[in-house]
């Protein structure tokens, strides 16, 4: 888990990060049921970060309505050279949708 934040009693988000063959790749989900159910929020970075041998998506923060999730993404995860790159994700609506920001 690389972070998580409950807005009430019925809404929460969970960011998590896995290992997928040799790339670490995250999941955003979200419940609007009090933790009944879990949902991948669908949180899909653009094609162009496929190479990106580590994703993960982190600090998930809310005021009111407005939301956002940060992506931190590396082209490797040895030596010393890394090239790195910060993204978000944001809402609007209390996570329901989410738009991409470069």
């Amino acid at each position: 888990v690389t972070g998580a934040c409950i807005l009430s009693e019925t809404t929460g988000f969970l960011c998590q990060t896995y290992l997928d063959g040799n790339y670490f790749r995250y999941v955003v989900s979200g419940t609007f049921d009090g933790g009944e159910t879990w949902t991948d929020m669908g949180l899909a970075l653009p094609e162009k970060y496929d190479d990106y041998e580590y994703a993960t998506a982190f600090f998930p923060y809310f005021e009111g309505d407005r939301g956002i999730v940060f992506i931190g993404l590396a082209d490797s995860l040895e030596g010393s050279d890394w090239n790195t790159t910060v993204c978000c994700f944001l809402t609007e609506d209390g996570g329901r949708t989410w738009t991409f920001r470069e």
